[in-house]
């Protein structure tokens, strides 16, 4: 089942992926939860074995602690980041091409709903009931085949017959085949034979319609070869062994690399109390658990089983697709689209043209949405004529102004916008022309309209 939590993230606020830690459905905790405790008891016998135990005997404890250095130095020369990160990387796009290479009958249901037609409408009824019912047969043939839930679903012919997606006639005629092969192809086969004969009898109206509605059928048909193949092909087994090596390998040298290394004062003093697993002394609860390795342990490990989640994603796990969901789906809206809603629609005799009249259609914002309205971007290169065109203005204004004899300049901040850097000047500009800061800072208000008009004729 897919674990859907987009509106929950939908907008950037303080905690946002926070908050999702605290789920458990679908979670990486429900992934790895098994090995984290089987980790940290065996983790949890070793440590009291060495408290407890090898103190007594000196030889062995040192033994025991230079292994415990030694294999602590080599975990660093693990390059178990690169090891995962390229390997989850590759099946994230082989997850995502997977879901792309569904198929949905859409584009099929409608091209079927346009081109096949007849005078006596239940003959054209019947063909467009059975090419989309061949269509969902396809997808459940090969869904079977990669999807576990769906083979529970229909775990065999008879139950794909009974469901309403075969006649009987037809399952005998399809397990009447004989073939080594993969099966998914056949109902594509009945589809074209029958494009053909409803093409002879005049139900599709030309070839270039009947070859329309072929190369929709092959897209389709592709996309369930895909699912076949991605089936088929997996990720080379030897990648997959070297990341499972890579990180149980990690943490079963950890088991004693990250083990606390006991000096002779401490193991005295854990032998003469020897009633706990902690000494007397003040020692910390982090330095007797190992709480930097268990992090260690939530990424890495947890990595691991986010690729092992993504490599077929047609299995059992919470973020599996919902392939029994889309085969409902694709079922309901192709006979809809071919039956139901075929030559349907909106009665328009007595409709009012809505935009009528209205050269620019614009639809209109609520109160609480007015604030996300925004202004077309018209282009870097727009916006840079906008400013030329300002400035040009502001200096001709200016000159007027100063050629008429009066003392007063039309705004104060022009030469302060020549030197100024041009992102500041643009915003500068903005404000300054189209506010009413440029009226304000000019005592000469009565020649800004003459100067823009004469402006505008091109007289400057």
């Amino acid at each position: 089942m897919t674990i859907t939590y987009s509106q929950e993230v939908a907008e950037v606020k303080f905690m946002g992926f926070g908050k999702l830690l605290f789920k458990w459905k679908g979670s990486v905790y429900k992934l790895f939860w098994r090995e984290l405790i089987t980790w940290l008891v065996i983790y949890v016998v070793i440590a009291m074995l060495n408290r407890m135990v090898l103190c007594k005997y000196t030889n062995i404890r040192g033994a025991f602690e230079d292994f415990c250095v030694e294999v602590n130095e080599f975990s660093n020369y693990v390059p178990l980041s690169f090891i995962l990160g390229f390997f989850v990387s590759v099946l994230i796009g082989r997850w995502w091409n997977q879901y792309l290479n569904i198929p949905w009958p859409d584009r099929n249901m409608l091209f079927i709903s346009l081109y096949l037609r007849h005078h006596v409408e239940d003959k054209g009824n019947y063909y467009r009931r059975k090419l989309v019912r061949w269509l969902n047969l396809a997808a459940i043939l090969t869904f079977r085949d990669v999807a576990a839930s769906v083979k529970q679903r229909f775990p065999t012919m008879e139950h794909v017959s009974s469901a309403g997606f075969m006649t009987e006639s037809e399952r005998e005629t399809y397990e009447s085949i004989e073939t080594t092969q993969l099966k998914y192809w056949i109902p594509f086969t009945w589809y074209i034979n029958t494009l053909n004969r409803a093409r002879k009898q005049g139900l599709i109206a030309s070839d270039i319609t009947l070859d329309r509605l072929v190369n929709e059928m092959n897209a389709y048909r592709g996309n369930c070869g895909m699912l076949q193949s991605y089936d088929w092909i997996c990720i080379p087994l030897v990648y997959t062994q070297v990341v499972c090596v890579a990180v149980y390998g990690y943490f079963a040298l950890a088991l004693f690399g990250r083990q606390r290394i006991l000096g002779e004062a401490e193991c005295s003093s854990q032998l003469e109390s020897n009633t706990s697993m902690v000494s007397d002394s003040d020692e910390h609860f982090f330095r007797i658990l190992p709480i930097h390795t268990l992090l260690e342990f939530f990424f890495y490990m947890g990595w691991m089983k986010v690729a092992e989640q993504l490599i077929n994603p047609f299995g059992m796990d919470d973020e599996d697709y919902e392939v029994n969901m889309i085969i409902d789906r694709n079922l309901e809206v192709s006979f809809l689209a071919v039956d139901t809603l075929h030559d349907e629609g909106p009665a328009d005799a007595d409709d009012e043209d809505i935009w009528v009249g209205k050269t620019f259609a614009e639809a209109p914002y609520t109160e609480d949405a007015l604030e996300h309205k925004k202004e077309p971007f018209l282009g870097i290169f727009e916006i840079e004529n906008l400013y030329v065109v300002l400035l040009t203005i502001i200096s001709k204004v200016q000159r007027r102004i100063l050629v008429s004899g009066q003392m007063q300049t039309l705004c104060p901040w022009s030469p302060f916008l020549t030197c100024a850097p041009k992102m500041f000047r643009l915003g500068a500009v903005k404000c300054i022309f189209l506010g009413q800061n440029l009226l304000i800072s000019c005592r000469n208000i009565r020649y800004v309209p003459e100067v823009l008009k004469k402006i505008t004729e091109g007289d400057y």
